[in-house]
């Protein structure tokens, strides 16, 4: 399930908009990612956050993947990835990364246990014309 906003920010239509979602699932055995992309216009990418709601530490990571799958960058504010997460808390990423509209921003959580509730959030700013 999904919620999400999107706003205009000023009242130029070259200022664009700021997009918000969030993403929520129950969790399954083995890995687990959820994606989204800007579909029409590039977007300034600021925030990422994951919540590992499972039982114990899962390792988590964000990346940008072209429309081929090819992944192109890993964010992260460690020197490490993926990220051990305690079960409880949050990856988070913030930054300014322009993603073309044809690629993909990952969230990925590895060697879950499954039935947990987990969700992870972005913000951006679509860069319309």
């Amino acid at each position: 399930m999904a919620t999400s906003s999107r706003i205009r920010i000023a009242t130029s239509p070259t200022d664009g908009f700021f997009v918000n979602e969030t993403v929520s699932f129950t969790s399954s055995a083995g890995d687990n990612a959820s994606f989204r992309g800007p579909g029409t216009y590039p977007w300034l990418l600021q925030t990422l956050r994951a919540f590992n709601g499972e039982g114990a530490a899962r390792d988590m990571r964000f990346l940008l993947t072209d429309s081929d799958g090819v992944e192109h960058a890993v964010l992260s504010m460690s020197d490490v990835s993926p990220v051990s997460v305690p079960s409880g808390d949050v990856l988070v990423w913030n930054g300014n990364v322009i993603v073309p509209p044809t690629w993909r921003i990952y969230a990925k959580w590895y060697s879950m246990a499954g039935g947990a509730s987990c969700n992870w959030q972005y913000t951006a700013v679509e860069l319309s014309p």
